[in-house]
């Protein structure tokens, strides 16, 4: 079963999430890696060290792994394609309404 780990502020913002296959790499691994492409996307200015939606910053955020319902990531790659443009809507959402308060 794949599994998806996620990085989530306090009030359970998902920050960054990546899906791994257990058969290919353990939980602990994907864990301990997942945790390095976090700080490392924070260390080169790729990620904010803060909740876009809640400012609740990096040293608050948790991680969580749990199983998806698909059996293997050909299968999961849809819905994560999906979940992903939706996020890229919502951010870009929120970035039109930050610059329209921005201009008021």
């Amino acid at each position: 079963m794949i599994h998806i780990i996620q990085c989530l502020c306090p009030k359970r913002h998902a920050i960054l999430a990546v899906a791994y296959d257990p058969n290919d790499i353990t939980s602990e691994q994907a864990l301990t890696d997942f945790k390095s492409v976090v700080v490392c996307a924070i260390a080169n200015r790729q990620i904010n060290p803060w909740c876009a939606i809640c400012d609740a910053r990096a040293p608050q955020w948790a991680y969580e792994d749990a199983p998806t319902k698909y059996e293997t990531l050909k299968e999961a790659s849809p819905e994560l394609h999906r979940l992903e443009v939706e996020q890229h809507i919502a951010r870009a959402h929120m970035d039109m309404l930050k610059k329209k308060a921005g201009q008021n």
